[in-house]
């Protein structure tokens, strides 16, 4: 090897075929990686952590059995073609979610939501709420419930509406008929001073008054604000309620992310039964994340909390959960078309930990020995070391 960095490139050849170019590049670490070629560069050996922002895929696998393995020329060539397949046959669905700056904020002083509903009202479409105290613009909630609905949360309440303003004509006759000046000129009754006399109804020609009614309300939020001295019992499971002090940490939730579903689950031959609500759980039991979530629509993952980890891909029995960067039907079809001798030891790495090693292991060459790049290595299973 020269005393400069020195890699391989798979270019489009002149026929159909592409071609195993080997090249020194006057190279620095941290600035893109462009060599000087007249013909496409469809891959090339290297790292990506090192080299950002190349238009070509690089290969942490054909670089160490470039500089370290034992491979002839032609052996080489196959190998970078067989990468180039695996790079292109990944596919999983990408999008973007935008930012949601719904949120709810339930506080028991209607001073305290108004503070903040005028500090956050710019950035946050807010709905107030009050389990306790009464203010004329905000609604109270009795009999508050919280659960889990998708990603965020499903509230259920009850509200006093006692005065049907569809049938209200304002005539004016139920304020002066109320001995404790309860209903005000905006048609809010005041429970706090209310005494449930209900002189205000027959009063009213309209029929637009009920001082018992109520009415069942729900909403779907994508987080829940508790201000501070605020006593709501919140789901387990969920991670949308935060309280005044966590706002930093809600704050850090709203921006577009990018979603790659890499991981996905074949209900089809997974070994739990969203019809009966038992089977196996050991995927879900393995995340760390709260990603998965088990049904009557059966095994799900949820992208925005999957972490990619692979802790559920090396306990699943039945190959229904899949890395679809690297998935089973992949992973046996590359080591066949490969045709390692049956003495070979493989060795499997992620990138950084391939890199490291080519570092540190400069001028050695390992005989019988295939270097392999894979993302997640914690994600291999048995069927991965049985099939190899």
């Amino acid at each position: 090897m020269g005393s400069i960095f020195s890699t391989c490139l798979l270019v489009q050849g002149s026929s159909s075929a592409p071609e195993l170019v080997e090249v020194e590049v006057d190279l620095h670490p941290g600035q893109s990686f462009s060599p000087d070629m007249e013909k496409p560069v469809l891959l090339a050996g290297g790292f990506m952590s090192l080299f950002p922002e190349t238009q070509f895929p690089l290969s942490p696998t054909v670089q160490l059995n470039r500089d370290r393995a034992s491979f002839s020329g032609e052996k080489l060539a196959q190998l970078a073609a067989i990468e180039l397949e695996r790079i292109s046959r990944v596919k999983y669905q990408s999008y973007t979610i935008e930012a949601d700056n719904r949120v709810c904020v339930i506080g028991d002083n209607g001073a305290k939501v108004k503070d903040f509903i005028d500090t956050y009202g710019g950035i946050l479409e807010i709905s107030p709420l009050l389990i306790k105290g009464l203010d004329p613009e905000i609604p109270s909630a009795m009999e508050l419930s919280l659960g889990v609905q998708g990603r965020g949360l499903r509230l259920e309440y009850l509200v006093r509406l006692p005065i049907r303003t569809d049938l209200c004509t304002y005539c004016g006759v139920c304020g002066p008929a109320c001995s404790e000046k309860s209903i005000s000129k905006n048609l809010y009754v005041d429970f706090e001073t209310c005494t449930l006399c209900k002189e205000c109804e027959p009063v009213c020609d309209a029929g637009a008054i009920d001082i018992g009614r109520v009415e069942k309300r729900s909403m779907e939020i994508p987080a829940l604000i508790i201000l501070d001295g605020v006593d709501v019992e919140s789901p387990l499971e969920s991670c949308s309620v935060y309280s005044e002090e966590g706002l930093k940490n809600y704050f850090s939730t709203l921006f577009p992310c990018q979603i790659d579903e890499v991981i996905s689950c074949d209900n089809s031959i997974c070994q739990y039964s969203g019809r009966l609500g038992t089977g196996c759980n050991l995927c879900k039991s393995s995340c760390k994340f709260g990603a998965i979530s088990q049904g009557v629509d059966g095994t799900s993952i949820d992208e925005l909390k999957c972490e990619d980890c692979g802790a559920c891909i090396s306990v699943c029995p039945t190959g229904a959960i899949q890395n679809r960067s690297f998935d089973d039907e992949s992973f046996t079809a590359y080591f066949k078309s490969l045709g390692l001798a049956a003495d070979s030891v493989v060795l499997i790495g992620d990138e950084a930990a391939l890199h490291e090693l080519w570092w540190q292991t400069r001028g050695e060459r390992f005989e019988n020995v295939f270097f392999l790049e894979y993302c997640k290595v914690q994600s291999l299973s048995l069927f991965h070391f049985l099939f190899l």
